[in-house]
């Protein structure tokens, strides 16, 4: 009897090993999936008005946040970024929106007197993600960037 349990000890302590190591290789897999340019902060005068970095409104009430779509069986052409709105004093998300793949992704930033954010993607420019009731929303009326947001490609043009 003794052998017996000890047996069934050594196996439910083996699956659990096998559980534990399994759990540590799928997020270590999709930590390797994630974009390191994304999360490695890097200066590049490129990037101009817009940052991959955390950045505050123009009051410092909210931050932006961005990080890539994380899951097994998501192509890495096919992450998107995710935008978190959130309070900087408690650091509640607020919001949340995904503007572009992760791939295109060149930054983000906010208007100087509003909750609005324009976001810089390689593949479809500009955009503004407007505020309005306490949300963001991509603003399909195509709205002129102000002249203080400067778009890595305005050496060739707006865009």
């Amino acid at each position: 009897m003794k052998i017996r349990n000890r047996y069934i000890i050594a196996v439910i302590l083996a699956a659990l090993c096998g559980i534990i190591q399994t759990a540590s290789l799928v997020k270590v897999i999709n930590t390797s999936l994630v974009f390191p340019y994304v999360r490695t902060p890097v200066y590049n005068e490129e990037y101009c008005s817009f940052t991959p970095e955390d950045t505050y409104s123009y009051d410092g009430r909210l931050i932006a946040h961005q990080e890539v779509e994380k899951g097994l069986g998501i192509s890495s052409l096919e992450r998107r970024i995710i935008v978190e709105i959130k309070d900087s004093e408690t650091g509640e998300v607020i919001g949340s929106f995904s503007p572009a793949r992760a791939w295109d992704f060149w930054g983000m930033c906010w208007e100087n007197d509003s909750y609005n954010i324009w976001i810089q993607s390689g593949d479809t420019g500009c955009h503004c993600w407007k505020y309005e009731d306490g949300e963001w929303e991509r603003d399909w009326s195509c709205p002129e960037r102000p002249d203080y947001i400067i778009s890595k490609y305005d050496k060739h043009g707006k865009d």
